[in-house]
């Protein structure tokens, strides 16, 4: 996928089926690593991907099926980004969103 691409379509992953979050995901995620702190990110939406939705009965099911077909390491990659995103000292990212994300959630798939 051409990195332009995910510059000009950063909310993409909200529109994708979990055949598209697990071949889509990495590479939004090393784009957004790659471009953090410059002009090219305009959007946490990457990160925001990664929500739980713990609140909410339908989006949280929504997540657990989107995220069926990654492996115990894709996993462990998710929650890695989520970790790295949590403690960006730059400012760029949602950290407080991350942490809470990291804690809450993400951190059991770092240990798998």
């Amino acid at each position: 996928m051409p990195w332009d691409h995910i510059s000009k379509c950063q909310s993409a992953l909200s529109y994708v089926d979990k055949v598209g979050m697990r071949f889509y995901l990495p590479a939004y995620m090393v784009w957004y690593l790659k471009n953090l702190g410059g002009d090219a990110v305009w959007t946490d939406h990457t990160l925001y991907s990664l929500d739980d939705h713990p609140q909410h009965a339908q989006l949280a099911e929504h997540h657990r099926e989107r995220f069926s077909l990654f492996t115990p390491e894709q996993l462990r990659a998710c929650a890695l980004f989520v970790k790295f995103c949590a403690t960006d000292e730059a400012g760029f990212t949602d950290t407080d969103f991350a942490q809470e994300k990291y804690d809450s959630y993400w951190s059991k798939y770092e240990r798998i």
